[in-house]
């Protein structure tokens, strides 16, 4: 299972600060610390008292009541534990027929049990339960970025931790990173949840939520996102996402000057070809770079 040495560690007590806080970026603290969160809840008063009361007084009508002992507190600390343990066994097991496609090098191209195709871009992952699937049910959870060809059925849905996509047939694409939401329409509609809004989108249509800010784009005369003709496009997008992406897309370092951060950034750059993605991304602030040491690079001020 993904991640599951970090998740006993995890529930051990036994990371840092630093795997810690690299934990909790991961879909499986995500998704476990809201069991954990309700099994630590779990107190002697959450207990129906007075349904117990009652039956307790039914029961022994001609007798003289008892003295009543409270368990200590450890022990409901123990239960809590145990309930915790159960919790989570029973959703690992619920989770082990979950498929996971990832892309790691370069995009993927996969087609999913109803005949639907999906790509992934770089560093993405998609799961989905095939079981689920054969009921009709499409669901699947997303990671990162991909294209969607849709065929048309029952209803489709995207899950993302920033909003969830729902279409019956359509074309469209979910780019999910740190920060960075967006989806885009090429044919069909697309109905979205986000943190903020909620939305259809038609064809030429692009919703983006960036660090808590969202807006709508228009009139997108595009067939396919540029990623899959090798290319990476941004349109008023802050400086370090797109740094973040270039260093994912090319598995490299890069430290540049810290007032460039949130300066948007209008271009594109080669998803192939490193010294044309760097020079597109340097130029147009008048900066340029250096190689540092392997895989690591520096952009300066001439």
């Amino acid at each position: 299972m993904q991640h599951q040495e970090e998740l006993l560690k995890w529930l051990n007590g036994d990371m840092n600060a630093e795997e810690l806080a690299a934990f909790k970026q991961t879909q499986t603290y995500k998704e476990y610390h809201k069991i954990a969160a309700y099994a630590s809840r779990l107190k002697p008063d959450m207990l129906d008292k007075e349904a117990a009361y009652k039956s307790f007084k039914t029961e022994i009508t001609q007798k003289q009541q008892p003295k009543v002992i409270k368990l200590p507190y450890k022990t409901w600390i123990s239960t809590a534990a145990a309930v915790l343990v159960i919790l989570i066994t029973s959703y690992i097991f619920l989770k082990s027929d979950q498929k996971i496609i990832k892309a790691t090098d370069d995009f993927v191209q996969i087609t999913l049990p109803d005949a639907s195709e999906a790509t992934l871009n770089n560093a993405s992952q998609i799961s989905y339960n095939p079981k689920d699937w054969e009921d009709g049910t499409r669901n699947l959870e997303l990671e990162g970025e991909a294209f969607f060809k849709v065929n048309k059925g029952s209803v489709f849905k995207v899950a993302t931790a920033q909003g969830t996509i729902q279409v019956l047939g359509t074309q469209f694409n979910v780019n999910h990173r740190k920060g960075y939401f967006e989806v885009s329409c090429y044919e069909g509609s697309v109905q979205v949840a986000a943190t903020l809004d909620t939305l259809i989108l038609k064809p030429g249509d692009t919703y983006r939520l960036i660090s808590g800010k969202s807006e709508l784009k228009i009139n997108n005369n595009q067939t396919q996102p540029s990623w899959l003709d090798y290319e990476l496009s941004f349109d008023d997008v802050p400086y370090h996402i797109v740094i973040a992406a270039l260093e994912r897309q090319f598995n490299i370092e890069i430290s540049y000057p810290a007032q460039l951060k949130d300066q948007v950034f209008t271009g594109s750059f080669s998803t192939k070809k490193l010294e044309s993605a760097l020079q597109g991304v340097t130029l147009p602030f008048g900066i340029t770079y250096k190689s540092d040491k392997d895989q690591s690079f520096i952009f300066y001020a001439e």
